[in-house]
């Protein structure tokens, strides 16, 4: 069986796979939250859900994005983490935005790396960043004791 669309299935593969291990990296650890492991399980499965839709349903544009910028509005309201390494990530994907709108496309070996498969290469990078700042920001709360009312407490 041949895949409808090889390196658009194959590229949102990886992509849900590396969103997958971010999640599985930040581990238990109470310092970085449930919610940036639900953030990168989500993005995970919307990753796995496209290369099957790319490879094996239909070969046609989606609404895959709308997933990914909830998401991004969803932590934004929650006032979660920011910081130099989270904007270079949302610059990145702004720029593989950017790619897929352009149409650049290009042939490696027998496979053809259309502008969504593009899309997907350029979202990893994002995703490891993101992993960088949140793992940061975790180390840096843990070795400085929380702001409660005033008063200095200790993390719990």
């Amino acid at each position: 069986m041949s895949l409808v669309e090889p390196a658009g299935s194959l590229t949102g593969f990886a992509l849900g796979i590396s969103a997958f291990f971010a999640a599985a990296r930040l581990g238990t650890s109470e310092s970085t939250g449930s919610r940036w492991r639900w953030f990168f399980l989500w993005i995970g499965i919307a990753g796995i859900c496209g290369g099957f839709h790319r490879g094996f349903i239909a070969a046609h544009e989606t609404a895959a994005m709308a997933i990914v910028v909830a998401l991004w509005v969803r932590a934004w309201q929650n006032e979660q983490p920011g910081g130099g390494l989270v904007l270079a990530a949302i610059f990145l994907s702004l720029l593989a935005a950017a790619l897929k709108v352009s149409s650049v496309q290009f042939t490696m070996g027998a496979w053809g790396f259309d502008p969504n498969s593009i899309y997907h290469l350029g979202q990893m990078p994002g995703i490891c960043l993101m992993i960088i700042a949140i793992q940061r920001r975790a180390d840096a709360m843990e070795e400085q004791p929380l702001r409660q009312n005033g008063r200095l407490a200790a993390p719990a």
